[in-house]
């Protein structure tokens, strides 16, 4: 599954892209199972949902992971350890809002995103004067 296909799945839902999905709703969006999905996370170190009571929440970018897993497992044959391996080669780090030290990291915050918080944060600041 492409990232345009998963993002266009997700936005089918009644959602909007950042908030977080449970685990039935991720396993609807990537067609697995839920045991699947608690499965892995057990054997790759990179899945780690928000954890609320027992309820696992996933972000838009541990969906976008666990589609990269699916298509390593599913499409291109690998083994869970084959897959865990290319993800530790290949430095999959779990995407944080605090810009990463190593210049050489991504920007973690889309332009849209910032734009948004600000907007945000000017409605609470005019609330509060």
């Amino acid at each position: 599954m492409t990232i345009d296909g998963l993002i266009e799945k997700v936005e089918k839902l009644s959602k909007t892209k950042e908030a977080l999905r449970t685990i039935g709703e991720v396993a609807d969006i990537l067609s697995i199972e839920q045991h699947v999905l608690r499965f892995w996370e057990s054997k790759f170190a990179q899945i780690k949902p928000y954890k609320n009571r027992g309820i696992r929440y996933y972000t838009l970018q541990d969906i976008e992971l666990l589609a990269k897993i699916k298509g390593y497992l599913y499409d291109d044959g690998y083994t869970i350890k084959g897959a865990a391996q290319l993800l530790s080669q290949k430095a999959y780090k779990r995407s944080s809002l605090v810009k990463a030290q190593d210049p050489s990291d991504n920007i973690l915050i889309s332009r849209e995103q910032l734009t948004m918080l600000v907007s945000k944060l000017n409605s609470i600041r005019s609330k509060l004067t």
